[in-house]
């Protein structure tokens, strides 16, 4: 490999030069300046930024948004296994057999994709993406981590392995991982000190992936399995808030609209959507937010009033924890 990936790479030599067997101290990052590439879209807006963090770890982070449909072809060197996180937007892979995978907006993919495989890698055209991926070789995900293999999650063990074809582990966004991945994405560090930033929000979000399989996993074994009414309650629950979410309904109103008690409301929103309640009203908030002044079409005043704050310092202070911006650097131009 080497040391500097030009900025006019696109992603396939990228992922050519992801090839290679890692070396033995995998944690050890590169010396100097990691090496990177901003990837403008073309017919389109926004970017792609590529960092080989590590030399077994190569990092894709994507604020972008393509005017048509979006089709990259993609061939896996090795062995890999792909961690998406996407906060806004979609994206598909499919080979040229049955295997075929979207991960929607609000969702997480652990994905092993065998070596010398042919992907298409798809993107609707119009609709903003936001995401973090992950790339590294299969196998390595604990010792990226620091782990022993026996301390990762059953289901993440049984993915992170070679030779083993194409295999999926699909998962909802918890609050902590949606906001690391915005993090990531609106960071405005340079060089060294980008690096570093990166090295602790990536090691962030595969904590917080961690725990939410140990969770769901934990859950499994000691909560009974929701029944189909239940869910049907729940997917009502998810309804009203995002039609209400700027005035919702209290718990316990909410539970009597779709009929489940507070408890099972509370845990089953949880399990189904990952989050809770308040954290799912405030990410609609903070997107709607988010999208009002990137149209620059109202004050903020009127955006906050929009999103159900009676005071813009409110506002601009739920912003800012949101976003590490303020509403009004976040305006485009």
């Amino acid at each position: 490999m080497g040391d500097l990936l030009s900025s006019r790479a696109d992603v396939r030599d990228i992922y050519s030069g992801f090839a290679g067997e890692p070396p033995r101290e995998l944690r050890t990052p590169r010396r100097g300046p990691a090496a990177s590439a901003r990837l403008p879209v073309q017919d389109g807006v926004g970017y792609w930024d590529v960092v080989r963090l590590y030399d077994h770890l190569l990092v894709c982070v994507a604020d972008s948004s393509y005017n048509d449909n979006y089709t990259l072809p993609i061939r896996t060197p090795e062995d890999l296994v792909s961690l998406r996180f996407v906060v806004a937007g979609a994206v598909g892979l499919k080979d040229d057999g049955p295997n075929a995978v979207r991960v929607e907006k609000g969702h997480a993919s652990v994905l092993t994709l065998p070596a010398d495989g042919d992907f298409d890698l798809n993107i609707h055209g119009k609709e903003r993406l936001t995401s973090l991926t992950l790339h590294l070789h299969a196998g390595k995900l604990a010792s990226v981590m620091g782990m022993e293999p026996d301390e990762l999650p059953l289901a993440l063990r049984n993915i992170d392995l070679p030779s083993q074809g194409f295999h999926h582990l699909p998962l909802r966004l918890t609050h902590g991982m949606e906001a690391a991945v915005r993090d990531i994405v609106s960071a405005s560090f340079q060089g060294s000190l980008r690096q570093r930033y990166l090295e602790a929000k990536v090691m962030e979000v595969l904590c917080l992936l961690v725990d939410a399989v140990e969770t769901s996993e934990r859950g499994e074994r000691s909560a009974p399995p929701l029944r189909d009414a239940d869910r049907d309650g729940l997917y009502a629950a998810r309804d009203i808030l995002i039609a209400e979410f700027a005035e919702p309904p209290t718990i316990d109103a909410l539970a009597r609209r779709v009929g489940l008690n507070r408890t099972k409301l509370q845990r089953g929103f949880k399990e189904m959507f990952g989050a809770t309640v308040f954290e799912f009203c405030l990410a609609r908030r903070m997107e709607l937010a988010r999208g009002l002044l990137l149209d620059g079409g109202m004050t903020i005043s009127e955006i906050a009033e929009t999103v159900g704050y009676e005071h813009a310092t409110n506002f601009t202070a739920a912003f800012r924890r949101r976003f590490n911006a303020l509403p009004k650097d976040y305006r485009r131009g």
